[in-house]
């Protein structure tokens, strides 16, 4: 779909790098420009194998797939130089980087610079903040952003403490909110031929989650964490059973199909069949689901409940997912190289198919840099010398 679109990704990390695996598993030519060094993540546990080398890491290989690597130390003069000849060369549709407010500057490029050798190309900067604002260079992790953004306010138990999510998700939901924002500014480029600097906030991005609990807060309602418990529905919530954990919400299917499941007729009483009365007759309802739940096993448990019509899941690890029948029968999983990787979260046609292992470090420094800026291979080796490239 995308085998015309061309990027540069300068970024680091989480965020962009995923931005733009969304773009490179849709055939985008992403341009990866690293420091001498590496990206960040190179060193990031756990690792395939060895780790000691910065080829192995599974966070790096799962954010980089299918895009083309090349050093670069941008914040040379000479770095800064072969930056703006490379996007004399391939003319990018855009330019990603999450270095922060004010520092991709330092370099001496700029979205101005950038204008002036290719007018359709956008840039497309990531930092925690944004690039305005009293916050604008306070620094964040993943767990600050979580915890600024207000995600953390509405996860875990109402009486405990605030909880992290256990992914990265506000990287992740950072990443896939520039991502739209590439698709949007590749779109407007395409129709003006005049590109567009878009200023993405991480903290922005992940508030985009909280959904009610935020327009809870516009109407005066400061709405409390919930927990595993939903804040109106009984039962809907999860639950231990024989060998993990089930959600189970006794929907859609009338409620006469929840005692059936569980084969106990002092849970088929009128009482409890309205859903909204339900939750007051928690304290004599779920003693009798969890004596059920605690004798079956999940599988057995998500798959009865199925059959009723009852909205039931298991808690799936990582194991679960890759035996997942549902997820096997939709060609989810990717095999990469010699290992295994998710899939693009949507199918169409036009997806890669022919998918590539993210590249070593430097591995496409012959090709850009010979073949396609025509820079004589003793000029290459001096400047990695110099630690340019």
């Amino acid at each position: 779909m995308f085998k015309n679109i061309s990027v540069i990704d300068l970024s680091t990390g989480i965020a962009g790098p995923y931005s733009t695996k969304i773009l490179s598993d849709l055939g985008a030519n992403v341009i990866k420009v690293e420091p001498p060094e590496g990206d960040i993540t190179r060193i990031s546990k756990p690792f395939f194998n060895a780790a000691d080398n910065v080829n192995q890491s599974i966070k790096f290989a799962f954010l980089n797939t299918n895009k083309k690597s090349i050093t670069l130390d941008l914040f040379t003069p000479s770095g800064a130089s072969l930056a703006e000849d490379l996007i004399r060369a391939i003319k990018p549709h855009l330019i990603v980087e999450n270095y922060g407010p004010g520092v991709l500057e330092k370099s001496g490029l700029n979205f101005e610079i950038i204008q002036s050798i290719n007018g359709f190309t956008s840039l497309i900067s990531i930092s925690n903040f944004g690039s305005t604002g009293p916050y604008r260079n306070y620094k964040a992790r993943e767990i600050n952003v979580q915890a600024i953004s207000g995600l953390m306010s509405i996860t875990g138990e109402p009486d405990a403490q605030p909880l992290i999510a256990g992914a990265d998700i506000a990287q992740l939901n950072g990443g896939q909110i520039a991502a739209l924002s590439c698709l949007t500014y590749i779109y407007k480029s395409i129709l003006t031929s005049v590109g567009t600097h878009a200023d993405i906030s991480l903290m922005e991005a992940n508030m985009d989650l909280l959904e009610n609990w935020m327009l809870g807060q516009f109407q005066g309602e400061l709405m409390p964490r919930r927990g595993k418990q939903h804040q109106s529905s009984f039962p809907s919530e999860v639950y231990p059973c024989a060998d993990g954990y089930v959600s189970v919400n006794a929907s859609p299917a009338p409620w006469s199909e929840m005692a059936e499941l569980m084969e106990d007729t002092n849970l088929d009483l009128e009482e409890y069949y309205d859903r909204s009365s339900r939750p007051k007759y928690r304290d004599q309802i779920e003693p009798l689901m969890t004596k059920w739940l605690d004798k079956n096993k999940k599988k057995e448990i998500f798959h009865g409940a199925q059959k009723r019509r009852l909205a039931f899941s298991y808690i799936a690890n990582a194991r679960d997912l890759l035996e997942s029948d549902q997820l096997i029968d939709r060609n989810f999983f990717s095999n990469i190289g010699v290992n295994t990787h998710p899939g693009t979260p949507f199918k169409i046609a036009s997806t890669v198919t022919d998918n590539k292992e993210a590249p070593g470090l430097g591995e496409h420094n012959q090709e850009i840099y010979e073949n396609l800026l025509g820079i004589p291979q003793n000029d290459i080796r001096s400047l990695a010398e110099k630690r340019v490239i």
